[in-house]
């Protein structure tokens, strides 16, 4: 578990992205998304945790850029949080 934060392709280095990393967690509290091919596991954090933070924002690699930082700041302002830079990934969008 220690080195799976630090596990990365460098051409991403930009986004200089927090990572969590944890041991098995509770199933029900898991939720689930399709995935390109197959169903992807994930876990909720709650944004107000990061109230009072110096929020730098990088929107990862995506087909389209400006509607993904829209979506972002929607969810920035409807949570009530601040932010002292958003920025898109300048990183090629590949849908392998």
């Amino acid at each position: 578990m220690r080195v799976a934060a630090a596990i990365k392709d460098p051409s991403f280095a930009e986004e200089r992205e927090w990572r969590l990393i944890s041991g098995r967690l509770d199933r029900p509290k898991m939720s689930f998304r399709a995935g390109k091919h197959t169903l992807i596991p994930y876990h909720r954090l709650a944004l107000r945790d990061l109230e009072g933070q110096d929020l730098r924002v990088l929107v990862g690699a995506t087909q389209h850029p400006t509607l993904a930082m829209g979506a972002v700041l929607e969810v920035m302002q409807h949570e009530g949080l601040r932010y002292s830079s958003l920025d898109h990934s300048k990183v090629s969008f590949r849908d392998w």
